[in-house]
């Protein structure tokens, strides 16, 4: 535990900080609250940032790659469907019993940024809502709308939305949406073909091509002379 986040639970333990909060003013209340969530965001922000730094600087050949791809391929397979599922599952399981037979830098690189993204992106989410809730209770004005037992609630979000686990889960969920848009392409233009074939070959039934006839008359002058 980093010295900042020991600092925050040691000054605004939940069970403290609720006591407090119940002995003071509206007003007062705002302030604490304040003082209370931003703290505890300050030291929740450290330690993802440590979090971060020890998951770009993991050796990479080490077991805690080869744990963090199974993991990927793993929830890849649960969530795809058909061959590709049963293909994802059998790279899992080759990789974490073979390893070096496939390029872990490759997984590394590619694969890690997009899940630091996805934390990223949920870490922004979780923290709008918590100033748009904060913005709405100034605007009240009086009457407290976002009180202390909701910030901490909000808190634990923001600490959960750094977890490696729901990256890899929207990560395969992206993966699998991005599969099944090809393949519905790929329906639709195959039944557009199908349809023009069809198209076509109805047309040849419902208008015959008429064979060309020479008249009988054309036939009678263009006779040789034998057989005149």
């Amino acid at each position: 535990m980093d010295k900042l986040q020991k600092t925050t639970q040691d000054l605004y333990s939940p069970d403290t900080a609720m006591k407090t909060y119940a002995t003071l003013s509206v007003d007062r209340k705002r302030t604490y609250r304040n003082e209370v969530l931003f703290s505890y965001l300050a030291a929740i922000d450290a330690k993802y940032r440590n979090f971060v730094t020890g998951l770009t600087s993991q050796n990479k050949s080490g077991n805690a790659l080869a744990s963090l791809f199974g993991l990927y391929t793993s929830a890849l397979a649960s969530v795809s469907s058909g061959h590709w599922a049963t293909g994802f599952a059998t790279s899992s399981t080759f990789f974490q019993g073979a390893q070096g037979a496939m390029s872990k830098d490759l997984f590394y690189e590619q694969a890690l940024p997009s899940l630091i993204n996805l934390m990223e992106a949920e870490r922004s989410r979780v923290r709008a809502d918590i100033l748009r809730k904060l913005t709405n209770d100034r605007n009240a004005k009086n009457a407290i709308t976002y009180t202390l037992a909701e910030a901490f609630m909000d808190v634990g979000r923001y600490e959960d939305a750094a977890s490696v686990e729901k990256a890899v889960a929207v990560l395969a969920q992206q993966a699998a949406q991005t599969l099944t848009t090809a393949e519905n392409a790929e329906r639709d233009e195959e039944k557009k073909r199908n349809a023009l074939i069809n198209t076509e070959e109805n047309a040849n039934i419902d208008n015959p091509v008429t064979p060309e006839v020479t008249p009988v008359s054309e036939q009678t002058a263009t006779s040789s002379p034998e057989t005149q």
